[in-house]
């Protein structure tokens, strides 16, 4: 018999478990929208899965918000068993992003940081700045901003730790008794940190100031979820006129490992169906 039909949180996929008779060597899945099966090759229905595993995913040709009906026959050897009765769902897009964005977050704790490094007296926007010291996410057009400024960049996110299969270990009952069930992994996150600025002793002032605001959002970091938060930094300069003068450059590289959970809300399991085969020993012989 078809157990259960479940959706997908991705959408436009649903889940079909079976629960097979005992004789059954072989079985046909269909699907039709319109409950009415005629045997194992109607014509009307779709051919879900010739197969031998209980559990199906169909994730093709599905519409969200549409009911799907599911029926199987069972090969027993001789001829093909309908199932006792049809089941359907309806597939459904429920999926929500719960992961921390690196960058992001790094961007937001240096902007508001640099302003208060500006009014502690420890750094000096550019002259048409309007008093302020940019943080940008690429880097900047150079005829169209005030120096120093600040540029915050991806240099690479991958995944670097996984758990079992793809759990993350966050799922979990919450208020409403819904089921949190989460995917994924701690990515191997790597952002660079990059003041410019054209005088060399200012470089020296952002850069202490980024270490300083860095290290002072450990807490704020690691509240997030953020682990074995790293940082370094080095001194860079271009002298040979690509930019029409000197620049000079104090590089900081950000990592860490960064949760990237996908995740959705589903119905717990109200009831729980246990089947039980018995089989007898034969009587001959003895032990």
């Amino acid at each position: 018999m078809v157990a259960s039909v479940s959706p997908i949180p991705v959408g436009n996929a649903l889940c079909i478990t079976l629960a097979p008779p005992k004789a059954a060597t072989l079985w046909h899945l269909l699907r039709n929208t319109s409950n009415v099966f005629a045997g194992p090759a109607d014509p009307d229905s779709t051919l879900v899965a010739e197969s031998v595993e209980p559990v199906i995913y169909d994730s093709l040709g599905l519409t969200n918000g549409v009911t799907y009906w599911y029926f199987a026959y069972y090969w027993d050897g001789t001829a093909w068993l309908p199932d006792d009765a049809s089941m359907s769902g309806i597939p459904q897009s429920t999926y929500l992003d719960q992961s921390i964005d690196t960058l992001t977050l790094v961007r937001a704790r240096l902007d508001y940081g640099i302003q208060n490094e500006i009014l502690l007296g420890h750094l000096t926007p550019g002259e048409k700045a309007g008093g302020e010291i940019a943080v940008l996410t690429a880097p900047p057009i150079f005829e169209q901003v005030q120096f120093p400024v600040i540029v915050v960049h991806l240099a690479n996110e991958a995944p670097g730790t996984f758990g079992v299969g793809t759990d993350v270990s966050t799922a979990g009952v919450d208020v409403s008794g819904d089921w949190s069930d989460d995917e994924g992994y701690l990515a191997r996150t790597t952002i660079t940190v990059t003041g410019w600025t054209l005088n060399p002793d200012a470089r020296i002032a952002l850069r202490k100031a980024l270490r300083r605001l860095m290290l002072a959002n450990s807490q704020v970091f690691s509240t997030a979820g953020l682990r074995e938060l790293a940082f370094s930094q080095t001194d860079e300069d271009e002298l040979t006129g690509t930019y029409g003068c000197p620049v000079y450059f104090t590089v900081g590289t950000f990592s860490c490992l960064t949760p990237i959970i996908v995740g959705a809300q589903v119905a717990p399991i109200a009831d729980v169906t246990v089947t039980v085969n018995a089989v007898y020993p034969s009587n001959s012989g003895s032990h």
